[in-house]
């Protein structure tokens, strides 16, 4: 009984308890809301003076403001704003003003109270440094701020967005830091996204900046991912003027990294999108941005009269723009680009000033002349100026690798330049890398006119950093295609460099000039498949757990899935699955960036072994590589020669043949002359005379002046280019006669053994590679297309439209049921014929071999390369489709060393620099 009264008074207690707290939280409420409504007073009688210009009585207001904040104990407005009133109304030094404020705060508040103060507080000292132009100190405070905010037990994720977002700018534009800028970009949409959730406009906000980011990295495909996820949100978020303006950003973004990758007519649509929207919403200052632009694109055109009508009606409206610092960087880009339309018109006075007024205007925003965006103006400068005047681009250019380190000198330039690059802190590597490779053309043109070695040694040097820097940023960048392009971006360095290395080769005879157009070569080529082949040895031989290295491997099939998933839906025109695949292949792509970031950072051997540059020395290539009797021969394709390199066991040989007219139209006679069934049908004599003056013209251009002076009698051909469409081995070493006999040519295989490798730190790596019995064996496949098998199997309810059309069209293919029984016949191995021969056997069987064979028909798909495919038989009941699409094949784990595609629409495919076919 009594443990019974003892209860129901305790219950009644904790009932007065909880009716007290709400009463109590209710007056609190109270209290709140009446404290907002005077402090919204308070700020409204401080913007009526400020308006009226009576600042005297702003400030007296702005002080009661402050006291009152302080009296209703309101400590992160009482800091901000008092942070503002004594900078900007009394001028005191930031540091008093930290000292000063921070010691009220601790006084007075506590816990998250007092954490959240000083977070607040540090950003408001953070943005004012921002704009003093004092970027060291804005950082120390900012990241104070976070610190701070972060130390909260209750996290503010939304304060914790703008404070990392401030920083990732800071990182990116101010210090050139671009990696750090990334980092932070992604915490800030992290923040933004658990504050307001995906359909938000700072969630947008977020997603831009991020794409910005890649976008400075280099990264341009990674960029353009998120700008599209942008869009998609943008969608489905409740339209206001802010969101229009955040996507009328995304369309002028969206059409410069469609510019850069020269998409000009699909950037010409962005960029008209995103100026109807910004005269549409009254945004004049956006709109000039979007007027220079398309004058731009114009001008890339050589439409000059419309390039100059649209940049001076950016003119027009450049000044209704609302930061200062953007209109003056704005009107710079603005003065350059009217230089350089006076420059087409012949008026080189003119261009001249207008470069030099679009230079103060940088000068405006950045009064110590150390900034990417000045050291950009001087390399355009450069480059516009070439033709006219070589000395003077070289003066912008130097000035313009000062501009990019806040260190770096004029006078540490020459003759020092590789180790002052080392030695020194810059900005951007990518602003730097543009410089140099500029500086590097500038200095090879000057040599070739004034014939000075000093010119040519300082270019080498230059060529050497190039290669160093390239290494640094290309490791930044984790998407494939991103990578590919800026391989691409150094291929015209690559060239202009392996001249420079010949000429000082003939000019002095050291060896280290040969070696550097050896490594010039070989990175040419491979670059981007050795790094894929290394992703795949670190991660067996890195230390990695199997564990995950299977899940990397489901997460690949699982992106491929989803790939072709997308494929098919595009197919079908069916844009509301497309969207939604685009979406969840954004976040498949997130997941295995982010997986492959924990291995490098959890695994440093993993690392080491994936980033590694080892491209296999002229010396190791004869010690390991080369036996008797054989001989090397290595290409490099230039614009205007071929660079061929020899090498057997005792000599290196490097030969320079000039091409006379285009490379192209020798290899697209010779292969019409081979390939090309419909003219050996209806013009034999022709398709002969095609070929047999080829095949000989090949023969005296790339092997004869070689073969004369060597004595190999096996060779191993590295081709590049255009040369890797042609078989080496039906070349011929005489002219051919007039009457059709190809039996009696004389082809080069008639005397000498043939064998090909992509290039020669893959051919090393191949032959140290230890196979395993099985991996000695072929895995062949001949498919089969037999009438009345056309109907679609279980996996083909989701095939496109295309291929199920295609299906029943495809005829059987006899010779290739032959052609695999004759392989059978003299090699071991696994052999797969007619219905066993379809896409679900090969996918369980390909990675166990080293050399696969596959006889069917190929798809080439133009619109979408990425969705040809390989046709196999149809089994009736697997659960693929049986067409096996490149984007499928890029996915799976494969260890071949080598692949025979016997089918149609193979083997002619785009040639990539860095990733062979």
């Amino acid at each position: 009984m009594i443990l019974h009264i003892k209860a129901r008074y305790w219950q009644f207690l904790i009932l007065i308890g909880g009716l007290c707290i709400s009463f109590l939280s209710e007056i609190k409420a109270q209290n709140d809301s009446l404290n907002q409504a005077k402090i919204e007073s308070y700020k409204m009688q401080i913007q009526a003076y400020q308006t009226k210009g009576d600042i005297d009585a702003a400030a007296k207001t702005n002080m009661e403001l402050i006291d009152f904040l302080e009296e209703v104990k309101i400590w992160e407005q009482f800091a901000t704003t008092k942070v503002r009133f004594l900078y900007y109304r009394k001028g005191k030094e930031i540091s008093f003003i930290a000292k000063e404020v921070e010691a009220k705060l601790h006084e007075n508040a506590k816990g998250d109270d007092l954490s959240f103060s000083l977070g607040r507080l540090y950003e408001q000292l953070g943005v004012i440094c921002y704009y003093k132009q004092e970027y060291k100190l804005a950082e120390r405070y900012l990241l104070e701020g976070y610190e701070h905010m972060r130390s909260m037990k209750v996290p503010r994720y939304e304060n914790l967005e703008m404070i990392v977002h401030s920083l990732s700018n800071i990182y990116a534009w101010s210090f050139g830091r671009v990696k750090d800028g990334v980092h932070y970009a992604k915490l800030s949409l992290k923040y933004a996204e658990k504050a307001h959730g995906l359909t938000h406009a700072r969630t947008i906000h977020a997603t831009g900046n991020l794409a910005i980011m890649y976008s400075l990295l280099g990264a341009k495909n990674e960029a353009m991912d998120y700008y599209r996820r942008g869009f998609t949100l943008i969608d489905k978020t409740e339209k206001t003027e802010e969101l229009s303006v955040l996507k009328s950003i995304y369309l002028a973004n969206m059409g410069r990294l469609l510019e850069e990758k020269n998409k000009l007519e699909d950037a010409l649509e962005y960029y008209e999108d995103a100026l109807e929207l910004q005269l549409e919403i009254g945004r004049l200052g956006e709109a000039s941005f979007a007027h220079k632009s398309i004058g731009s694109l114009y001008f890339k055109k050589g439409q000059i009269l419309k390039a100059e009508k649209a940049f001076l009606k950016s003119l027009e409206y450049i000044d209704q723009f609302s930061d200062p610092l953007q209109v003056n960087s704005h009107k710079a880009g603005l003065y350059y680009t009217l230089g350089e339309l006076e420059i087409e018109k012949k008026d080189t006075a003119l261009a001249k000033e207008h470069f030099n007024k679009g230079l103060s205007f940088l000068y405006a925003n950045y009064p110590n002349k150390r900034m990417g965006a000045i050291a950009n103006m001087y390399v355009a400068m450069a480059e516009s100026w070439m033709s006219l005047d070589l000395n003077q681009s070289i003066v912008w250019l130097e000035q313009a690798m000062v501009s990019c380190s806040p260190t770096l000198e004029l006078k540490d330039i020459n003759p020092n330049i590789s180790n002052a690059i080392k030695e020194h802190k810059f900005f951007s590597k990518q602003e730097l890398c543009s410089a140099l490779s500029t500086y590097h053309n500038a200095l090879f043109l000057r040599y070739q006119k004034d014939r000075n070695s000093v010119d040519l040694e300082l270019a080498y040097k230059i060529a050497e950093t190039l290669i160093y820097l390239s290494d640094e940023v290309q490791n930044n960048l984790s998407n494939t295609d991103d990578q590919l392009a800026w391989l691409d971006s150094f291929h015209e360095i690559y060239q202009k460099s392996i001249r420079i290395a010949y000429e000082l080769y003939q000019l002095k005879g050291e060896q280290r000039y040969l070696d550097f157009a050896f490594e010039l070569t070989e990175r040419n080529k491979s670059m981007l498949l050795l790094q894929t082949i290394q992703q795949g040895q670190a991660l067996k031989f890195g230390g990695v757990p199997d564990s995950l290295i299977h899940e990397e491997q489901w997460l690949q099939t699982q992106l491929a899935t989803l790939t072709k998933q997308r494929f098919d839906a595009i197919a079908q025109q069916e844009e509301a699955i497309e969207k939604q695949l685009d979406e969840a292949i954004f976040q498949m792509k997130e997941t295995i960036k982010l997986f492959r970031e924990t291995l490098a950072k959890n695994y440093p051997k993993y690392h080491d072994l994936r980033y590694k540059k080892d491209l296999v020395s002229i010396q190791t290539l004869q010690k390991t590589v080369l036996n008797e009797g054989q001989g090397l021969l290595e290409y490099f394709v230039t614009d205007k020669e071929i660079y061929i390199f020899y090498i057997d066991q005792q000599n290196v040989k490097l030969y320079k043949q000039e091409i006379e007219g285009t490379l192209k139209a020798h290899v697209d006679r010779f292969r019409k002359g081979i390939s090309d069934f419909d003219l050996l049908q209806t013009s034999p004599q022709t398709s002969y005379e095609y070929y047999t003056q080829e095949a000989h013209w090949f023969f005296q251009n790339l092997l004869e002046p070689i073969l004369k002076e060597q004595k190999a009698e096996q060779l191993i051909i590295i081709p590049d280019g255009l040369l890797g469409h042609l078989p080496f081995d039906a070349f011929l070493q005489k002219e051919a006669s007039i009457d059709i006999q190809y039996k009696n040519l004389d082809y080069l295989l008639n005397n000498y053994t043939i064998n090909y490798a992509y290039s020669s730190t893959l051919l090393q790596r191949n032959l140290l590679q230890k196979l395993t019995p099985k991996k000695q064996q072929i895995l062949a496949f001949a498919a089969s297309y037999p009438k009345g098998t056309g109907m679609p199997n279980m996996a083909n309810d989701e095939l496109n439209e295309k291929l199920r059309i295609l299906r029943p069209m495809l005829k059987d293919l006899t010779a290739t049921q032959k052609e695999v029984k004759t392989l059978e016949e003299l090699f071991e191995g696994s052999f797969w014929y007619k219905k066993e021969a379809n896409e679900q056997n090969f996918k369980q069987t390909a990675s166990d071999y080293a050399v696969i064979h596959l006889a069917m028909h190929g798809i080439l798909d133009k619109q979408l390369p990425m969705a040809s495919s390989l046709a196999f038989s149809e089994d009736g009941d697997t659960l693929e489709d049986d067409f096996l699409h490149i984007y499928e094949l890029s996915q799976m784990d494969l260890n071949a060393q080598l692949v025979v595609l016997s089918a149609c629409e193979t083997g002619y495919g785009k040639f990539e620099q860095g990733k062979v076919l």
